[in-house]
């Protein structure tokens, strides 16, 4: 059975201790966990961290940064709001500051899990800058010496260790045993970054001890599915990001009317076993939405969606449904939003699960063919019902095409390079110069840097004597350096002549360790007939002062709005 709560933080001098019979958690008032038993060992001894890192002896806490500062929360009121032989459930909560915070742990009867969740609000009479929030678990590392993002496994540094070596730029390191730690001899925390969408869980493990966050609903991240960012790192740290600044996303401006609910997710503790794990994680999901939480914030009838896409030119579509439809901004930036996204089958059906209550836009991108554009399915719907069945989407071409460099997905998937795992060097291994001729199956590469020029070689035989669009899906822009530079500017040249240029906003991907994606672009520039070099070789060239990823880029004509 569970013991009773001891005291419920009266004074500065009392701490807050749960237990079962599998894990005794103590807290002290500021919501720091100062001792967290399991099987007889108590796992947060001995913990380390940066020696500028305020929090490097804590763990469990929750905290934000805005104007670039992290911000601690200040907790005016610590609530029991379950207590009894099946559940313990109380709430740290910060009232007063800026950014209101509930910062919610359950511990259930024979369970080694702690779930968690946060309830965050702009406590202001105007919008508020954010730019990250998230909950830190840090644990002794001579307990945890290996570790997963859920698809990547390895060690992990000290962060004595990786101060030796050689700075390169944000927390990226040239070490004499990098190569221990990552897939050369530089390391950064961004290494083991990773997507939401590619797992359920991450975490440290040893021997005899196993620490993993499992979460079995991403929707309350936000930022649809390319979504992805820090989850594990040097000195045992088990992060969670519910948003971040990190990898074109931005900085967060949550308006005055901002509320919302980040989690539950499950803190596992077991014996290290992998397999466990799995299994725990898939317990996880079947049982959501959880019938034992009780909460306002929290539905537990749901709606399911299904539909249909249709289309001649690419047979799977990426489909996200985005809370808030007023909301303007790109997937990527939508942090204040629940999103949820799948996958069309071979015949373009989808079927999304468990959506809260609330208004949705729909769209649709191809993961495969010719459509590189994104598509508006619906603006603002209603998702209420049990089951909601929105019927059959005719997605029509804009462009029929030409010739085309990869394939559409937001990502860089299909190039050189794209399939490795995370690490700074693969953008020191692309080439200055590349010339690709159409036709030849030339490389192509994930990553363009500012070292050179990349051109596109093709001839205009049998064009037709139309207007032509090239379209250029960028998988990202980030510029060289992190703290210097105003964006990125890529210039496009058609024989010689500019007919594109601009300058993104930094997205801050490559420089850390990204091969996929950063924040999606897309260039659309129209060329005349009188542009190209009639029955010759015409050229298309790629300059920039930063980091490109690419995506896919297409020559085609303007289809019809009837075709």
């Amino acid at each position: 059975m569970l013991s009773k709560l001891k005291d419920h933080i009266e004074d500065s001098n009392k701490e807050l201790s749960l237990s079962n019979n599998e894990v005794q958690i103590t807290f002290t008032k500021q919501g720091y966990v100062t001792k967290l038993l399991y099987k007889g060992k108590n796992v947060l001894e001995d913990l380390a961290g940066e020696p500028h890192d305020p929090d490097k002896n804590y763990s469990f806490y929750c905290d934000y940064h805005m104007d670039g500062k992290t911000r601690h929360m200040h907790i005016d009121q610590t609530k029991t709001i379950e207590n009894n032989d099946q559940m313990i459930h109380v709430a740290f909560i910060d009232s007063k500051s800026e950014l209101g915070i509930e910062y919610h742990i359950i511990l259930k009867n024979n369970d080694s899990g702690i779930y968690s969740y946060v309830k965050a609000w702009n406590n202001t009479d105007h919008p508020l800058k954010v730019n990250e929030l998230r909950t830190v678990y840090r644990f002794n590392q001579g307990l945890f010496n290996w570790s997963t993002n859920g698809v990547r496994f390895g060690r992990q540094p000290s962060s004595k260790e990786m101060l030796r070596g050689k700075k390169l730029q944000d927390e990226t390191y040239r070490m004499k045993r990098g190569a221990l730690f990552s897939n050369s001899q530089i390391y950064s925390k961004y290494d083991y970054a990773g997507y939401y969408k590619d797992t359920d869980f991450w975490g440290q493990a040893g021997d005899n001890f196993g620490a993993w966050l499992i979460t079995p609903d991403k929707s309350f991240y936000g930022s649809g599915p390319l979504n992805q960012d820090l989850m594990i790192h040097y000195d045992v740290l088990i992060l969670n990001y519910l948003f971040s600044e990190h990898f074109g996303k931005g900085l967060n401006v949550l308006p005055t009317d901002f509320k919302k609910m980040y989690g539950p997710w499950c803190l596992y503790l077991n014996n290290g076993s992998f397999e466990d794990v799995v299994k725990r994680s898939k317990k996880e999901k079947q049982a959501w939405p959880y019938s034992w939480l009780d909460d306002l914030d929290y539905p537990l009838e749901l709606s399911n969606v299904i539909g249909q896409i249709g289309s001649a030119v690419s047979k799977k579509y990426e489909i996200i449904l985005i809370s808030n439809p007023k909301d303007k901004k790109i997937f990527i930036e939508q942090q204040n939003s629940n999103t949820y996204y799948v996958e069309t089958d071979k015949n373009g059906k989808f079927s999304l699960k468990n959506i809260r209550p609330d208004s949705y836009s729909l769209y649709a991108y191809a993961l495969d063919g010719t459509d590189l554009d994104e598509h508006l399915l619906i603006k603002d719907i209603s998702i209420n019902q049990r089951k909601i069945d929105l019927g059959e989407f005719e997605i029509h071409p804009s462009t029929k095409s030409i010739w085309q460099i990869g394939y559409p997905s937001h990502t860089t998937d299909g190039f050189k390079y794209s399939d490795q795992l995370r690490n700074y060097v693969w953008q020191e291994l692309v080439p200055n110069n590349l010339t690709y001729r159409i036709d030849k199956n030339d490389d192509w590469y994930y990553l363009q840097n500012d070292s050179g020029k990349w051109n596109i070689e093709f001839s205009s035989n049998n064009l037709s004597n139309k207007n032509l669009l090239l379209k250029v899906a960028l998988a990202g822009a980030t510029q060289k350096q992190m703290d210097q530079g105003n964006g990125v500017l890529i210039n496009i040249n058609l024989n010689g002549k500019k007919i594109f240029s601009e300058r993104f906003e930094n997205d801050r991907a490559a420089y850390r360790s990204a091969l996929k994606s950063g924040r999606y672009h897309l260039i659309i520039v129209l060329i005349t007939y009188n542009q190209l070099k009639q029955n010759q070789v015409n050229t298309i060239s790629f300059t920039t002062d930063g980091y490109l990823m690419y995506d896919a880029i297409q020559l085609g004509e303007e289809c019809k709005s009837n075709e």
